[in-house]
């Protein structure tokens, strides 16, 4: 294992996350998906992929993030965010072949990274090659599109919720503490309001339902049909720790 530190329960081995990383990058792709399936807080997963492509957080690829196992309960992987400097369009290209607008960046499939480290990340990649979680992640991306973004052409500008929580960290970087100096890039609207409406374009359009991509689907219905085709009172327990996930 390279470049991890330990923060807690530093008594211990890397053990636990050795046979994490073992799990996600050995066998078939029916073993690495029951694998993540038994092993990673599903909800957990889908949530901070989804975010990470809303923000268009261009350094998580390989690190800047930490990795909580609930070693005492459930025994499963969460993973929470650290760094978020290059976010909001710090870095940010349009073009496709630089790979810095796309929902799944650092996959093998999508790595067109223009610079020499080709940040490739096993897990994301995993993440994308499960069909479920892929559909997971896109909708829950739509989600935050539609509720913290709005789409191109239809949103007034400074009334979404990613502008108005933008302006909260501008004013406090436009007085920042003593002996405390930050780059005028974080304090640009103009750059972030440029950004913003690119980002717009590739989620709902470059990347979006009508691309042929199939990352990104239409807008949820307000009224969906669940059908429920068979249900198990009584699930089996699959290891010791180990419960069954409500997803």
């Amino acid at each position: 294992i390279y470049g991890v530190e330990k923060k807690t329960r530093t008594y211990e081995s890397f053990a636990d996350f050795s046979a994490f990383t073992a799990g996600i990058g050995t066998g078939t792709a029916t073993d690495k998906k029951n694998f993540l399936f038994k092993n990673m807080n599903l909800p957990n997963f889908v949530n901070f992929m989804a975010v990470r492509a809303l923000i268009s957080e261009e350094d998580v690829n390989r690190k800047n993030f930490y990795a909580f196992r609930d070693t005492i309960d459930s025994q499963e992987w969460f993973l929470f965010p650290w760094d978020k400097d290059m976010t909001f369009g710090m870095s940010y290209l349009t073009t496709v072949s630089a790979n810095r607008n796309n929902p799944w960046q650092s996959t093998s499939t999508f790595y067109h990274d223009p610079t020499g480290t080709k940040q490739w990340c096993v897990l994301w990649q995993l993440g994308y090659d499960i069909p479920e979680v892929r559909a997971m992640v896109g909708r829950r991306l739509r989600t935050l599109m539609e509720t913290m973004m709005g789409p191109v052409g239809a949103t007034i500008p400074g009334t979404t919720i990613m502008e108005q929580k933008l302006e909260e960290i501008r004013a406090m970087l436009l007085t920042p503490p003593p002996g405390l100096a930050t780059d005028g890039n974080y304090r640009n609207r103009a750059s972030f309001d440029t950004w913003l409406g690119q980002h717009r374009t590739a989620l709902f359009t470059t990347y979006g339902p009508s691309s042929s991509y199939n990352m990104i689907p239409t807008a949820a219905s307000a009224l969906p049909v669940v059908t429920i085709t068979n249900a198990v009172a009584n699930p089996p327990t699959a290891a010791i720790g180990y419960s069954p996930q409500d997803h």
